[in-house]
């Protein structure tokens, strides 16, 4: 990503990068993510109103034993 937010796709052999959560995280701003956002096993992410905007192919995901807690935030 940019300095202005803008993804840039970049072609194999270089995948998007990942976001993993794996401790404690808050988010209460706009996100905008070029990869997939993935809550670990024992993460905890709380969204606080914020928009989290999934680019291209990028995917969200919550695996056994992580938590999300949402509070009026929205993914897109």
């Amino acid at each position: 990503m940019d300095a202005y937010g803008n993804c840039t796709p970049i072609s194999s052999p270089y995948p998007y990068t990942q976001h993993l959560i794996s401790s404690t995280e808050t988010w209460q701003s706009t996100y905008s993510e070029c990869g997939n956002v993935t809550v670990k096993n024992g993460g905890n992410l709380t969204i606080n109103g914020a928009t989290v905007n999934l680019e291209g192919n990028a995917t969200f995901s919550v695996e056994l034993g992580g938590l999300l807690t949402m509070n009026s935030g929205t993914i897109q």
